[in-house]
């Protein structure tokens, strides 16, 4: 999954970065912001296949936001 990808899906979700993180149990915004971020950038982060595979579900609707909560 790209940066771009993942960004599309969370917004299709209206999710914040900060929301996006609590439901992912990550650390806070920061996080997913380095996920999204070219991966040329400096602080930029490959994002964990997990999360991955988290965010392929809420895009597919097998999972809603409320099923991580």
């Amino acid at each position: 999954m790209t940066p771009d990808e993942f960004r599309e899906i969370r917004h299709a979700l209206r999710l914040s970065t900060n929301h996006l993180a609590r439901l992912l149990g990550v650390a806070d915004g920061r996080t997913v912001r380095r996920w999204e971020a070219d991966p040329s950038r400096p602080g930029a982060r490959e994002i964990p296949g997990p999360v991955v595979k988290i965010m392929r579900l809420l895009s597919a609707n097998k999972i809603t936001p409320a099923d991580l909560a």
